[in-house]
């Protein structure tokens, strides 16, 4: 059964309790996250499964995970651009110009199956929207 705090036990979680979910958000175990913030582990399980700490968590979470994929997206061209230098450098080893290889056209395959599957997502969602009559269909599949 679900326990639900009240406002006066939400305002009586302690700080470092906030301090040990953004650790273990950016990657510690419970153990070492509760730790770096100078608690008890026990004292970290007695709050963390709160809705307000799981909430903190999760949206913590999300936050992290936008800003690792803005940091791999500003690097993007540049490792592509050293794949592709690997890839053809003849003083490169074989193996790792292969890798290079490999790497450079399984990108390209899954780029397109993506693409692919989001056209067929459109029609989907457009044969959807007809069905619950919110989007008239001028174009019907032919493959059907």
């Amino acid at each position: 059964m679900a326990v639900f705090p009240t406002e006066k036990a939400l305002q009586e979680i302690p700080p470092a309790v906030w301090q040990a979910l953004t650790h273990h958000v950016q990657g510690n175990k419970w153990g070492k996250a509760a730790e770096l913030a100078g608690i008890d582990l026990r004292t970290l399980k007695k709050y963390r499964d709160l809705p307000e700490c799981v909430k903190f968590h999760n949206d913590q979470g999300k936050e992290y995970a936008i800003q690792g994929r803005n940091v791999a997206f500003t690097a993007f061209p540049k490792v592509m651009d050293r794949l592709v230098k690997t890839a053809l450098d003849d003083s490169e080893r074989a193996y790792a110009r292969n890798d290079a290889s490999k790497t450079i056209i399984n990108y390209v395959l899954e780029k397109e199956k993506m693409e692919l599957y989001g056209a067929k997502m459109e029609i989907l969602e457009t044969k959807v929207a007809a069905l619950e009559g919110s989007k008239i269909v001028v174009d019907v599949d032919p493959e059907v």
